[in-house]
């Protein structure tokens, strides 16, 4: 699956540069309230134009390119990695500090930035989906010092930016992996406050969960998908990073009460959905 999906990706990235380059197709929204592309006679539908080079895309080109690990494919990831962390936002105060510019073709928010038309904040997860898969890196050998220590000096930034923005445990597959960043960026750097902050919006996304056996995003199979992951990486099951005890215990309930969702859903028909 990782090939196939690779080789849709190679023709697209900009190579001198390591992003990848976003192609005609349909769309997913608007870039400071103008339509960027359209689904063909249908509206609007794309996140940035075409040609447009994505920075939350080439993050999983990246990755895709050390688990396929052909010749010249880790030059290509580290080269991704290296301009993806330049395109982050080091400006504290704003309520986009520590996301990412989503294009780098795309302007700098204006004065008083509203957020998802000027700014997406959840592109802190691009930082997150790297420093999560940082056993990755060692496992291949790949770390190069200049590669860790720019990663670790994002860290701060992505998690400041995430604490400020107060995030709700309801908005379930962007809490998880919150929680999951959080309590992985704690232990990594140091800092038991951010673990703190981990665990107690595992807690509370747990506490939601068992009030009726679901997520709040109940009946969203969008989003399933990422809350298992997340899910299962904050119980630790990927052995991306040492769970906390708390992070462990109510991951891995999550997992175990997600999957019984799941398994009951399948057996419908998918006009269930």
């Amino acid at each position: 699956m990782v090939t196939n999906h690779l080789n849709w990706f190679d023709p697209n990235a900009w190579q001198l540069v390591g992003f990848f380059s976003c192609v005609d197709g349909p769309v997913l929204g608007r870039v400071h309230g103008v339509a960027v592309g359209s689904r063909r006679g249908s509206g609007p539908a794309l996140s940035q134009p075409a040609g447009h080079h994505l920075v939350r895309e080439s993050g999983w080109y990246a990755l895709g390119l050390l688990i396929r690990d052909n010749e010249h494919d880790l030059e290509r990831a580290l080269r991704a990695l290296d301009v993806i962390l330049t395109h982050q936002f080091d400006e504290p105060g704003q309520p986009y500090h520590g996301t990412f510019l989503r294009a780098p073709e795309e302007p700098h928010p204006p004065a008083e930035p509203l957020e998802w038309k000027h700014y997406d904040p959840k592109l802190a997860r691009v930082y997150h989906h790297h420093a999560g898969h940082h056993p990755v890196w060692n496992m291949k050998s790949v770390c190069r010092a200049h590669s860790c220590k720019k990663i670790d000096a994002a860290i701060p930034k992505a998690v400041e930016g995430a604490l400020a923005r107060r995030l709700r445990a309801s908005y379930t597959n962007i809490a998880l992996m919150n929680a999951f960043m959080l309590c992985f960026a704690g232990d990594r750097l140091s800092q038991p406050t951010w673990i703190e902050h981990g665990e107690n919006m595992a807690r509370e996304i747990y506490h939601l969960f068992k009030l009726h056996d679901a997520f709040e995003e109940y009946n969203s199979p969008t989003y399933y998908g990422v809350d298992l992951y997340a899910a299962c990486a904050l119980a630790g099951v990927f052995d991306i990073a040492a769970p906390t005890p708390t992070g462990r215990r109510d991951g891995s309930m999550v997992v175990d009460g997600h999957c019984a969702v799941l398994s009951c859903r399948a057996a419908e028909p998918f006009r269930a959905f």
